[in-house]
C-alpha cells in the first residue's frame, strides 16, 4: 500500500498543476475568476461544494489520526491539501502513516 500511496501523491500533485497552471498563464492569475469560476453552473458546484466538503473531511481525519498516531509530517498534508488539493494531501497522510506504521513493526 505504501507505494499506491506515494503513485497517488505524485499524481495527485502533476494532474491537477497540468490544468491549474495553463488556466493561470490564460486568465493573468486572476485569483476571483478561478474561485468564481467553480460557481457559475450547477453541475460545477456540485463537484465543487463535493470537494470543500471532501477537504474539510480529510483535514479533519489528518489532524485526528495525525495526533492521535503521531505520524511526523501531518502538518505538511494539511498544507498539501491547501496548495494543491485532496488529491494530494490525503495520499500523502496515508503514505506517512502507512510508512510509520512499518518501521514501528520492522
Amino acid at each position: 500500500m505504501k507505494v499506491f500511496y506515494l503513485i497517488l501523491t505524485a499524481v495527485g500533485l502533476v494532474l491537477p498543476y497540468t490544468e491549474l497552471i495553463p488556466f493561470i498563464i490564460e486568465h493573468d492569475s486572476d485569483m476571483v475568476y478561478l474561485f468564481s469560476r467553480p460557481f457559475e453552473e450547477h453541475a460545477t458546484a456540485f463537484f465543487a461544494y463535493d470537494l470543500f466538503i471532501a477537504g474539510t473531511a480529510a483535514a479533519a481525519f489528518i489532524i485526528h489520526e495525525g495526533r492521535k498516531q503521531s505520524v511526523k509530517g501531518w502538518g505538511w498534508c494539511i498544507a498539501g491539501i491547501f496548495a494543491v488539493g485532496v488529491c494530494f494531501g490525503l495520499p500523502l497522510f496515508l503514505y506517512l502513516r502507512e510508512r510509520q506504521a512499518n518501521q514501528l513493526n520492522s
